[in-house]
């Protein structure tokens, strides 16, 4: 055997920032807001949307950004932020152009997390969940940013978590998480402080909210009820039921809707690969996109004019960074380069979906990474965890196949649990 790819050090491949799961667009979409370990911890950035010269807002060392919401009149970015990875989050308010920041919470044995939409159309109240009422349970609770009030609105012996403020403020949809395969959808009013449960059901069943119509009728959602994968469904309140809008052969893993309510954008794996799609909600027709590189896609968020779809994608050959798809111009701009290792992409190789039967007749699908040499090759067998987990294609393992690559060793990755 001939291996022809150049050996790097295993550090090389190692060399690589990373990205916590936010990222928010300012409400008029110059900007972009995102949480990545440049400086050596998880800081808060905020960056052109169209590219250049990143800012950093804060300067922790101890803690690290965890979630972002930008405030809806531009002026100050909400995060949340813990501590040595310890998962008791405490909210932090801030200047979207530098400055003093202020801890709304300090609870450093309670955990915190804000909602899909944590801010009130209006920018005057926060929503969130803390388990400070029992260590078990999660509560909603709602701030009001001008006077420090916080309101416990659900609350319960459960984990509440609010999702989405509807277009008037009045009601918030919320997530209740029983399992990971078991969740429900509840409507709370703010006004009465009432809630209502719209997803009753038996057995394992996931119902997971998305935003709202524009008009206020109702809310798109992620379920999987009487489906092996989840779709796209929109619930009607007044009917109080929900009708299905996509069914795809594949789970519907992100789902974004513009702020206008033109655009739906969601992810279907599709045998471990995101594809990406965007339809038009008034002529129902889909989008042209410009080409998403082949990879795993892991958030989705449209820019207040729903002009661009901000998203963070990994690669099996590339470490995951920030990009926006220009929808008008087709055009896909790459904010964050995140590999440092000075490795030759060339050098870098992409996995083959290919499958192998089993002895009941099925075909088990696997990813077959191949070194760049000439002749018989070792193989490394990779097994992945489960029952939950899937074997993608992206950095694998922070970069450990593709050192195992540059050797000339081959990797067979199987997408299924042995148990």
């Amino acid at each position: 055997m001939k291996n022809t790819t150049r050996r790097y050090t295993f550090e090389q491949f190692t060399a690589v920032r990373l990205h916590g799961p936010a990222l928010e667009f300012s409400p008029d979409g110059s900007e972009v807001a995102y949480s990545t370990n440049t400086s050596g911890q998880f800081n808060l950035w905020r960056q052109s949307s169209a590219g250049g010269y990143p800012h950093q807002l804060t300067l922790y060392s101890e803690q690290a950004v965890r979630q972002i919401a930008w405030s809806p009149d531009g002026k100050n970015i909400l995060y949340t932020a813990d501590h040595h990875g310890d998962e008791f989050h405490q909210l932090y308010l801030i200047p979207a152009r530098g400055g003093q920041l202020q801890a709304l919470t300090n609870a450093p044995n309670v955990q915190h997390y804000l909602a899909g939409q944590a801010w009130s159309p209006n920018g005057r109240l926060i929503a969130y969940c803390g388990n400070d009422n029992k260590p078990t349970d999660m509560d909603v609770l709602i701030r009001d940013v001008r006077t420090g009030e916080v309101k416990r609105a659900l609350t319960g012996g459960a984990f509440y978590a609010p999702a989405y403020w509807s277009p008037n403020g009045q009601h918030l949809t919320v997530f209740n998480l029983k399992s990971n395969t078991n969740t429900d959808i509840y409507l709370l009013s703010l006004k009465d402080g009432k809630a209502r449960h719209l997803t009753p059901h038996e057995g394992e069943v996931r119902y997971v909210p998305g935003r709202w119509a524009v008009d206020g009728s109702g809310f798109y959602l992620l379920t999987d009820e009487g489906r092996e994968f989840s779709g796209i469904a929109s619930y009607n309140l007044k009917a109080q039921k929900y009708e299905w809008t996509e069914i795809p052969k594949g789970d519907v893993e992100h789902l974004a809707l513009s702020k206008d309510g033109r655009f739906l954008a969601w992810t279907v794996n599709e045998d471990g690969y995101s594809r990406l799609y965007v339809r038009n909600l008034k002529t129902r027709q889909l989008l042209k996109l410009p080409k998403i590189p082949e990879g795993v896609i892991g958030l989705l968020k449209f820019s207040p004019d729903g002009r661009k779809l901000g998203l963070f994608l990994t690669r099996s050959d590339r470490t995951m960074d920030i990009f926006v798809a220009d929808l008008t111009k087709r055009k896909l701009n790459q904010l964050t380069y995140n590999m440092l290792g000075g490795i030759d992409e060339r050098d870098l190789i992409q996995p083959k979906l290919t499958r192998y039967p089993t002895h009941d007749g099925r075909k088990i699908p696997a990813f077959l990474y191949k070194p760049k040499s000439s002749g018989k090759f070792p193989v490394i067998l990779s097994i992945h965890g489960g029952p939950e987990a899937q074997e993608r294609p992206n950095y694998g393992y922070a970069g450990m196949y593709q050192y195992w690559l540059s050797r000339g060793i081959g990797i067979l990755a199987p997408n299924t649990n042995l148990q």
